[in-house]
């Protein structure tokens, strides 16, 4: 979209003046309104600002880490509710995995320890991602639902019914400066969160976190710096708190991964590796947070995959199937770029990694995703709700035939073998719901052929719009309906933007 800065001159009063950021912006509806997503990129932090356009002028809504409208699960509200202190025991292990992981800001990229490129944004904003994801690693628990500093500020404050002195904290607690609008104005004051680290001689404090500039875990401040970058310079809370021992919901079953299990040099632990994100499953990341009540239809401000990834998928689909997938469109009022968009949305984050070592076949072949409704806290209302639903309706050879496919995919992304029915076929993820009057289409594996799966998906999407007569609304209906189909829509429509600057081959 055109500048920011010049389309809407009032928004220089609103972003985070207090150094260099890069900025960009998106344009999104939900609720019957407009909005407008700005985000901030710096060296230590990225933020978002979130405003409603009224009538060519900004209404400011939200400053945050990252924000998103999505309602919070109840039960992850209610499982910080009463925290205590970890014991000291699990503190010293975050301690060492947080040293050990830890680059220097001087360290070339190719030293990366612990990329945080696959959080939100890009990295960018992934700053609270890096620590519950660092904490699950080692504890076996997900310390927050949300990669928003304000809200993980609020959680561990309700919880622990106060918060700490640094100098009664040990090595791999807790340091936090919410994201806020400014003291006194409505300038957003973009925050940041890390852990600390041992005192050096002399009494200085050293702290680590996520970089957002790197995209990278990072022993990249002292509390002196902190305090004057964040404290002083910001006008920021800084707040402290011990690692919290929780039970109940945000807990997940099966023993610990060790840290040499990362994917790739650089790469941290998958979703699946810690046990699923709890923001996320065994699918595309849907991050926490909400402004408004359960009414309000969502804006989201997380993708699956960055902008790099989203164009490496997009000449992939162009360069493999550039006439099929504009004979499927025309006459519609779709583009091709709509329709690598919903591939961007449903699958490529599973299968962008494997581009370059895998055939298209290979890749096509291997889209069986969704454990929802066997993997533990997961859970579908559509047929099948589960396995053992799928099971009782279809007996022993059909399902042992899907369960083999879906360990063929977990043997790809160096997972182990279950006894689970994968829910999602395909590149577009024709559902296993569909499979009471489609039967022929999972019994035969026909997800393997992409003629039948794009015929598919261009059939239900020329439904939708004759339903509705908006491409948006309609690309909103072949998701679902409610909130998370909104999201699922606005993702579409900016995954299209950066389709469309790849040309068609």
């Amino acid at each position: 979209m055109p500048d920011p800065l010049r389309l809407y001159p009032d928004l220089g009063g609103f972003i985070d003046d207090s150094g260099p950021y890069e900025l960009t912006s998106s344009e999104f509806r939900a609720d019957g309104q407009r909005w407008l997503l700005v985000t901030q990129s710096g060296e230590f932090e990225g933020g978002q600002l979130l405003f409603r356009i009224e009538a060519g002028r900004l209404k400011p809504v939200r400053a945050d880490s990252l924000v998103d409208l999505n309602p919070r699960l109840a039960e992850a509200e209610a499982a910080h509710v009463g925290l205590e202190p970890s014991p000291a025991a699990e503190v010293s292990a975050v301690a060492t995995a947080m040293r050990s992981l830890a680059n220097r800001p001087s360290d070339p990229p190719s030293e990366t320890r612990f990329s945080t490129a696959s959080g939100p944004d890009g990295g960018n904003l992934a700053c609270v991602w890096a620590i519950r994801h660092l904490v699950r690693d080692v504890l076996r628990r997900w310390i927050t639902r949300s990669d928003s500093t304000s809200e993980f500020a609020d959680d561990l404050f309700a919880g622990f019914g106060r918060s700490f002195e640094e100098a009664d904290l040990d090595e791999g607690s807790i340091v936090i400066s919410p994201t806020a609008w400014g003291s006194g104005s409505m300038r957003g004051r973009h925050g940041h969160v890390g852990l600390l680290g041992p005192r050096q001689p002399g009494g200085a404090r050293i702290i680590y976190s996520n970089s957002s500039a790197r995209r990278r875990w990072e022993q990249n401040f002292t509390l002196n710096s902190w305090r004057e970058r964040y404290e002083r310079g910001k006008h920021l809370k800084v707040l402290f708190f011990p690692i919290p021992k929780i039970a109940g919901a945000l807990e997940v079953a099966g023993g610990r991964v060790g840290l040499e299990a990362a994917e790739a040099p650089g790469t941290f632990l998958s979703a699946e590796d810690h046990g699923p994100d709890p923001l996320a499953g065994e699918g595309p990341p849907q991050r926490g947070g909400a402004v408004f009540g359960p009414e309000t239809e969502a804006v989201s401000a997380d993708l699956p995959i960055n902008r790099s990834q989203a164009l490496k998928v997009t000449r992939w689909m162009k360069s493999n199937f550039g006439t099929k997938l504009t004979a499927a469109v025309q006459g519609t009022p779709f583009s091709i770029d709509h329709l690598c968009a919903i591939v961007c949305q449903e699958t490529a984050y599973f299968w962008v990694s494997l581009i370059d070592r895998l055939s298209p076949r290979e890749i096509i072949e291997r889209c069986v995703l969704d454990a929802s409704g066997d993997y533990p806290e997961t859970s579908r209302s559509a047929f099948p709700v589960d396995t053992a639903e799928f099971r009782a309706r279809y007996g022993d050879d059909f399902t042992r035939l899907l369960i083999e496919e879906a360990n063929k995919t977990r043997a790809l992304r160096n997972y182990g073998p279950k006894q689970w029915v994968y829910k999602g076929y395909g590149l577009f993820q024709y559902d296993l719901q569909y499979v009471k009057t489609d039967e022929a289409f999972f019994r035969s594996k026909q997800w393997y052929d992409f003629d039948i799966c794009l015929e598919k998906a261009a059939r239900e999407l020329k439904a939708k719009y004759a339903a509705t007569g908006d491409v948006w609304s309609a690309i909103k209906a072949y998701n679902g309906t409610g909130m998370r189909a909104t999201r699922y829509a606005n993702n579409v429509m900016r995954f299209r933007e950066w389709c469309a600057e790849v040309p068609l081959a």
